[in-house]
C-alpha cells in the first residue's frame, strides 16, 4: 500500500470494504470505543485497534495497512509493515467547568466572580467567551479578564428603571476552533428590606383625586415580602361610574413611597357601584396583583388579575365562580 493510498483512504476517495489490501477507516462507533475509559484493546467494526497510550502499540509481526487509534493522544496510526505512521488526529471537544455554577443568586451591593476552567485534549488552550440570555444587562453588569467573570448587581433605582424582571442565564464557552463546550448559569437578583435594621418612618399616602367617601384603605390593601411593593384599593371612587372603584401601585425607593400605576377594571365591566377594590392584594415577588370587585354581575362578584413587567402593569384575566349565583 502507498502512503498516497493511505491518505486517500483518510480523505475518504477510496471505498473501505476491508479486502485485500483495503483498510476501513475508524468510524464513529470506533471513536465512541476510544473515549471510554478502563477498557482492553478491541477491533472496531471499521478494523481500527484501540490501545489506551503510545507505547502499548505493537513492534513486531506488523501488517502493512493496520490501523490503530490511540486514546491518549487521539491520533490515528497506520503501519507499513515495520513501524508506523501517525496519519491523523480525532478531534474532541474541549471541557469546561465554571465555579460557582447553577443558579446563583446575586447580592446587591456586592459583586459575584465566576472562574472558568477549561481544558483540550490534544493540548491547545480553548478561546473563551461569554454569552447574555434573557435582560441580564437590565439588573448587572458584567466584565472579563481571561478566564475571571464578574457580575455587578445594579442599585434598584437603576434596576427597576430598566425594567429588570430580576432572573437572566449567562453562557460560557470554550472553543478549540471546531468543538464548542458550554455551561449555562442562571443569575437571580432581588432586593429586600432588612427589617431587623429598618426604622421608622412615617409616610402619609393619599393619591390625587380622592374625595370624600371614596374609602382608600378602608381595609383593602396588600404589601409584598420585602417591603417594596403595596397595593391600595378606594371602592367608592367615582373616575368613570359611581362608586366603580380604583387600585393604585406604590413602590418604595430611596426612602420614600411613589405611585407606580393605577388599576381599572377591563372597559366591558365598567359600570356604577362596581365596587372594583373592596379588597386586593399582591404576591411576595410584588410582580402580580389580584383585585376584587363584590358588584361584577349582581353581586356575584369577580377577581381581576395583574401582572408587572418592569414598571408597566397589565390586566390578565376575570376570575368568577363557577357556582356563582346574583
Amino acid at each position: 500500500m502507498t502512503k498516497a493510498r493511505d491518505f486517500a483512504m483518510m480523505l475518504g476517495r477510496t471505498e473501505a470494504l476491508q479486502t485485500g489490501d483495503n483498510v476501513g477507516l475508524l468510524d464513529a462507533e470506533t471513536i465512541a470505543i476510544a473515549d471510554s475509559a478502563d477498557i482492553t484493546p478491541v477491533i472496531g467494526p471499521a478494523g481500527a485497534t484501540f490501545y489506551d497510550s503510545l507505547g502499548l502499540l505493537p513492534v513486531a509481526d506488523l501488517t502493512a495497512g493496520t490501523q490503530a487509534f490511540v486514546g491518549s493522544n487521539k491520533k490515528l496510526y497506520i503501519s507499513n509493515g515495520s513501524g508506523w505512521y501517525n496519519v491523523a488526529m480525532i478531534n474532541a471537544t474541549p471541557t469546561l467547568t465554571t465555579s460557582p455554577t447553577g443558579t446563583i443568586a446575586l447580592a446587591a451591593g456586592s459583586a459575584t466572580v465566576v472562574t472558568m476552567t477549561a481544558s483540550d485534549s490534544d493540548g491547545t488552550t480553548p478561546t473563551l467567551s461569554l454569552e447574555s440570555g434573557g435582560d441580564l444587562f437590565k439588573f448587572a453588569t458584567v466584565s472579563r479578564d481571561s478566564s475571571v467573570v464578574t457580575i455587578t448587581p445594579r442599585s434598584q433605582d437603576s434596576a427597576t428603571s430598566l425594567g429588570s424582571d430580576g432572573s437572566a442565564t449567562l453562557t460560557f464557552k470554550a472553543s478549540d476552533g471546531i468543538g464548542v463546550a458550554s455551561v449555562v448559569n442562571t443569575f437571580t437578583l432581588s432586593f429586600t428590606t432588612n427589617w431587623a435594621s429598618a426604622t421608622t418612618n412615617e409616610t402619609v399616602i393619599n393619591p390625587s383625586g380622592i374625595g370624600n367617601g371614596d374609602r382608600f384603605g378602608w381595609g383593602h390593601f396588600g404589601l409584598n415580602t420585602d417591603g417594596t411593593y403595596f397595593v391600595c384599593g378606594a371602592e367608592n371612587e367615582d373616575t368613570d361610574n359611581s362608586d366603580r372603584g380604583k387600585v393604585w401601585v406604590y413602590y418604595y425607593s430611596g426612602g420614600s413611597w411613589s405611585e407606580q400605576a393605577t388599576l381599572a377594571p377591563p372597559n366591558a365591566d365598567k359600570k356604577d357601584y362596581l365596587y372594583f377594590g373592596v379588597c386586593c392584594d399582591i404576591d411576595g415577588d410584588g410582580d402580580t396583583a389580584v383585585v376584587a370587585a363584590s358588584n361584577y354581575g349582581t353581586y356575584q362578584g369577580a377577581i381581576y388579575v395583574y401582572t408587572r413587567s418592569g414598571t408597566t402593569w397589565t390586566y390578565r384575566t376575570r376570575l368568577t365562580a363557577s357556582d356563582g349565583g346574583n
